[in-house]
């Protein structure tokens, strides 16, 4: 588990060497409130960070759909469509991101896994 919550001035290269670092064993990222983390930083998390179950990026206002419409673009588009790389996520919390919308990730062909608990709006849950 690693939270940083509130860290509002990590910047994308930490949080990028951080995601890297724990690539392999990171199943809980709590970073909501990290007010410099941009789409290149959700990019290598969810390209890199496989075994996530938990990712809390609410109130990043930074983030965009361009993160995830980003997946659909590259070598691994069967793979991360349909987020098999997070096949375990459980719950992603993107809720006072007004960049990321349910429209916006339908656009990029996302389907989370079914037990994903998502919360892409202040207060409601999508799942």
């Amino acid at each position: 588990m690693l939270v940083i919550g509130g860290c509002r001035d990590i910047s994308d290269e930490s949080m990028k060497s951080l995601a890297v670092a724990c690539s392999k064993s990171l199943r809980e990222l709590r970073m909501d409130e990290c007010l410099n983390i941009s789409d290149s930083s959700l990019d290598c998390i969810l390209s890199g960070c496989r075994k996530l179950e938990v990712l809390d990026i609410g109130c990043c206002e930074d983030v965009t759909n361009a993160a995830f419409q980003q997946l659909g673009s590259e070598e691994l588009i069967l793979e991360l469509k349909i987020l098999k790389s997070c096949e375990s996520l459980e719950y992603l919390d993107v809720r006072s991101c007004p960049h990321i919308t349910k429209a916006g990730c339908e656009k990029a062909g996302l389907q989370f896994p079914e037990s994903c608990k998502l919360f892409l709006e202040l207060g409601r849950s999508n799942s």
